[in-house]
This record gives C-alpha cells, sequence and structure tokens, in this order.
C-alpha cells in the first residue's frame, strides 16, 4: 500500500530571500510519515502493521504518531491492510469491512485513527486539505480530529464522496502540548477500500504574547514559545512588518505590528502568518504641563493646564485632582482625559492640586504636581479721607533727612518707615506658640503656617471673636 500520509507540514525558512510571500502548494517537500500496509502478512490480513513510515520524511521522529488502529469499542468495524490489483497494478489498501452507510460521525464508535502528540515547543500544525490517491468506487466516509486533551470533537468532512486524486479543504489547528486523534468514520457501503489517503497542512509560529513592549527595541522572537527550526531545507524563520512582503533583516525592531512565517528554500515559498504581533513603546512626559503655580481669587477660573508633550505608541490621558500635594493619591476627574484640562473655578480660599496620568499597555507615568491657590478677594477701596486727621509721632528713618516736619506730615500713623535702600524684617519663628508673652499689636512671620501673623489679644474691640493669633490676609476692612 502506498503511504498513508498525515502530512502536518512545518514550512521553517532557508536562506534564500523571496519577496513575495507566496503560501505553499500541497507536496512541495513536505512529507512527513505515512502508514503502510505489510505486504507479506495473509491476505486479507486481521493485523495489518500499520505503522507509521518516516522514510523519506525531513522532520525525523520528532513527532510520535501511533499505529492506525481500529477503535477498540468499535462493534462492526474491522480493519486490514491487502494487496489488491487495480488495472494490472498491485496495491496495498486499506480494507475496512462491516460499515453501515451514512452514520454520521461522532454518533458511533465505527472509526479508525491514529494519534499524535504535539510538543509544547513546536508551532502551531494548521490542516489544510485531504487527497486520497485511490478509492473503491463505493468508499465514502468523514473524517473528523478528536482533541484529546480536551475531550472535543471537530468534523472537518462529513459523507464524504471522494475523487481520486482531487484534493478537498479543511482547516483545523493542532496546538503544540495537546494530544489528538485524526479519525476516519467509514459510511460507504461495505467493503470499501482507500489507497495512501493524505492530509497536509502548514506550521504557523506559536506567539507567546500578541503585544510586547519595546524600549527603544525589542527581539521580535521574544513573542514566540520557539524559534528552533528542523533544518535542511527548512532552515530559517522570518518577520514582515505590517502589510509588506519584504522580510525583515533583523528581528530586533521598534514599535509596529508584526507576523512571523516559515520560509521553505525547496519550493520558494512560505507558511500562513502567525498571530499579529503588536510592538508598543512605553510612555514619556517630554514637556510637563503649565502653568504651575498659579494663584487666582475666588470665583475666578484659573488658567487652563497645557502644553503636556507625550512620548510613546498612543498614549492615552487621564486627569486627577487632589487636596495635598502628590501625584499618587488623587482622584479621577471623570471625562478629563485629554492632555489639556481646565480646572474650575472655587468658592472658597485654599488649594487644590492636579496631575495627569499618561498611559498605554505598556507603562504608564504620572506628570508633576500642578498647583491653583485661591485667595480671598483684594480690598481695592478708596482710603477713608473723613476720619481724623492725626499727627504720625513715630518713625524710623534710612534717608538724608530733608523735611523738619517728618514724620508728623504723615497723617494718623502710628508708626512711618521710611527708606530707599532698606527693607522692612520683622521676626519669624517657627511657631507662635513659642512666644510666651504675647504683646497685643506683636507682629511676626509664622514659618509653619507660611504668615505673616498679628496678636489680637483676648478681646480685640474689633471682630472680637477672632482672638489670639491671626494670619494677616488681603481683605477689605469695613
Amino acid at each position: 500500500m502506498k503511504n498513508f500520509i498525515y502530512c502536518l507540514l512545518f514550512f521553517i525558512c532557508g536562506s534564500a530571500i523571496v519577496s513575495a510571500q507566496t503560501q505553499c502548494p500541497i507536496g512541495t517537500g513536505t512529507y512527513l510519515l505515512g502508514f503502510n500496509g505489510d505486504a507479506n502478512v495473509p491476505n486479507p490480513s486481521t493485523a495489518p502493521h500499520l505503522k507509521p513510515d518516516y522514510t523519506g520524511s525531513w522532520l525525523g521522529n520528532s513527532l510520535s504518531f501511533s499505529d492506525l488502529t481500529k477503535n477498540s469499542a468499535a462493534t462492526n468495524l474491522t480493519l486490514t491492510a491487502e494487496i489488491v490489483t487495480v488495472s494490472t497494478q498491485q496495491r496495498t489498501v486499506i480494507r475496512v469491512t462491516g460499515t453501515t452507510a451514512g452514520v454520521a460521525p461522532t454518533s458511533g464508535n465505527n472509526y479508525i485513527y491514529t494519534q499524535v502528540t504535539i510538543p509544547a515547543g513546536n508551532p502551531i500544525l494548521q490542516l489544510s486539505q485531504y487527497k486520497a490517491n485511490y478509492v473503491s468506487t463505493a468508499f465514502r466516509f468523514s473524517l473528523t480530529i478528536f482533541d484529546v486533551t480536551s475531550g472535543t470533537e471537530t468534523i472537518l468532512l462529513t459523507d464524504q464522496s471522494f475523487t481520486v486524486n482531487t484534493t478537498y479543504p479543511i482547516s483545523y489547528k493542532m496546538l503544540p502540548g495537546r494530544t489528538y486523534q485524526v479519525r476516519i468514520y467509514p459510511t460507504g457501503a461495505s467493503p470499501v477500500q482507500l489507497d495512501n489517503p493524505e492530509l497536509y497542512g502548514y506550521p504557523v509560529s506559536n506567539v507567546r504574547a500578541t503585544a510586547i513592549c519595546a524600549n527603544p527595541t525589542v527581539d521580535l522572537n521574544s513573542s514566540l514559545i520557539n524559534t528552533v527550526v528542523p533544518g535542511a531545507p527548512f532552515a530559517s524563520l522570518r518577520w514582515f512588518s505590517g502589510s509588506s512582503t519584504t522580510p525583515l533583516a533583523s528581528s530586533v525592531v521598534g514599535p509596529g505590528t508584526y507576523t512571523a512565517r516559515y520560509y521553505n528554500t525547496a519550493g520558494n515559498c512560505y507558511s500562513p502568518a502567525s498571530a499579529v504581533v503588536t510592538v508598543t513603546q512605553p510612555v514619556g512626559i517630554t514637556t510637563q504641563p503649565s502653568p504651575t503655580p498659579q494663584t487666582r481669587v475666588v470665583g475666578e477660573v484659573p488658567t487652563a493646564l497645557t502644553g503636556l508633550v507625550a512620548s510613546g505608541t498612543s498614549p492615552t490621558y487621564q486627569w486627577y485632582s487632589n487636596t495635598t500635594n502628590n501625584n499618587t493619591t488623587g482622584v479621577l476627574i471623570s471625562g478629563a482625559t485629554s492632555s489639556t484640562y481646565s480646572p474650575p473655578t472655587k468658592a472658597t480660599v485654599g488649594t487644590d492640586y492636579y496631575y495627569v496620568v499618561v498611559s498605554n499597555s505598556c507603562s504608564s507615568v504620572a506628570s508633576n504636581v500642578m498647583t491653583v491657590n485661591f485667595i480671598a478677594k483684594v480690598c481695592m477701596k478708596v482710603g477713608n479721607s473723613g476720619g481724623q486727621n492725626l499727627d504720625s509721632n513715630a518713625g524710623i528713618l534710612t534717608k538724608n533727612k530733608t523735611r523738619n516736619n517728618w514724620p508728623t506730615e504723615v497723617r494718623n500713623g502710628y508708626l512711618v518707615l521710611d527708606s530707599n535702600t532698606k527693607g522692612f524684617v520683622i521676626s519669624y519663628v517657627d511657631n507662635v506658640n513659642q512666644i510666651v508673652n504675647p504683646i497685643k499689636g506683636m507682629m511676626v512671620y509664622d514659618t509653619s503656617a507660611q504668615c505673616v501673623k498679628l496678636y489680637r489679644g483676648t478681646s480685640p474691640t474689633i471682630n472680637s471673636t477672632k482672638t489670639g493669633w491671626s494670619c494677616i490676609a488681603k481683605a477689605c476692612n469695613d
């Protein structure tokens, strides 16, 4: 009998450069293994010795196919290998007897099969065609793949009537790390004969990760389970960028989309493409948003925070607000997902903090904190000129005295300071509580509160509820 071939093809790339991604046709040096009935056994034989034969296979014994076997639970099916004469030529064929015409696959136990385990490091095996060189007149059968690992059976051909030397399309991917049975359910009238049935397929690179990060480049081979190739005539793996038909000179690349193909030097052709691998550049911030800090009177709208420049592949943005000066514990601002943000106004005195997080599938980074201070309205009223008109009797002057009536000419002052070369420096303390005996009217700078404080005493005549130390703020004193 001719070889019962399950050609699970591994097209692995060679050294020649091919510009077009031509997919390899059937039979381009792709023989993997077959099953040969032993011609020396009695005719017919109940012990067909249908063992895998790797003669002429470039793959050798790296895959372990079981003997072609009848299902042990079959109730009305026998399997033999025998020599028959067809058109004066002797052929070793598989004869299946005792079948029931029209039996649907997976509905019974009457099938023959071979079993194979795909090693975990192998490419995906994508079945693509079935072919038989000779069949008896009444031959019909159904073809299925049973995934032993998951217990799932997939029908590829149902009660198919075959024509000699005609290929029939099928589609199935055998995944590495799983065990499969290739099952044939004879459905023709008994007996049926088939000579040298063949399965064809392709290897597809087994992608570990469809999204990887480049910083600034990455080796695409890191996205594959295994890049080892069997050798001549399948000598190399090739990568392609996007829709380009020209293989890349190197697997080390920057951002983009890529697919891998195995190249067959004998057929000058390629296997189908792998899953698309997307390479992403991590994000970064090259220019921080501005302005910061900014100070606004309560009720006034702050200036928009703009100018952010981000690097990396397809960055996304999310703004956060905070009541403390950090870029980690803020509250997400719903809908604030652009590179700019316009902070709202505020009705009370205080400080708001903002930052933006730039992200993509590879990384995220937070911007610097931007500060918006809201202060009370500044008093711009004209001074009261209708009150008392009293002399100022005390002053400190660093200028040469040129006026005899200074400081009395400065009206209604307790203390007049006048200098064109010196600044007014007041005492400062870490905390006003350090002052043991404060005096009403005392003024110091409190470094912890970051403001100038005035001691108002214990019973001030104006705003009697505001006693002790108080920060001096800009406001209208009505």
